[in-house]
């Protein structure tokens, strides 16, 4: 999306929020992803046995899948109008409802915002 005046009138809030995970569950899913991008190429190193830590209980049927939780960590940031770095080009004005205009917007703010 450009920043321009209409796009970025006043703020913007925008807001992170990362998740952290094992060095297991990391692997695992590393493995699931190359096994599903790659498997048309015949080229393709042989990759590792999937291992989850999830067992079947009532028979010796091989079960492939992991339980884990994570911690979420959020942040949030406000960006102000003359922090952007070049002057902001005007734009036309429009003609009818941002709401129809725009995808995905609100007259509500966020539950976060701040003026």
């Amino acid at each position: 999306m450009s920043i321009n005046n209409v796009t970025f009138y006043d703020k913007y809030m925008v807001e992170v929020e990362q998740m952290s995970m094992t060095q297991a569950a990391f692997e695992f899913f590393k493995l699931v992803r190359i096994q599903k991008t790659q498997a048309s190429n015949i080229f393709q190193p042989p990759s590792g046995e999937l291992v989850g830590n999830i067992k079947s209980m009532d028979s010796e049927e091989r079960v492939v899948g992991l339980f884990w939780s994570t911690a979420v960590s959020k942040s949030r940031a406000f960006i102000e109008r003359d922090a952007v770095p070049y002057p902001l080009t005007p734009t036309e004005l429009i003609p009818e409802s941002c709401l129809l205009q725009f995808n995905y917007s609100t007259t509500e703010r966020p539950e976060a915002w701040q003026d």
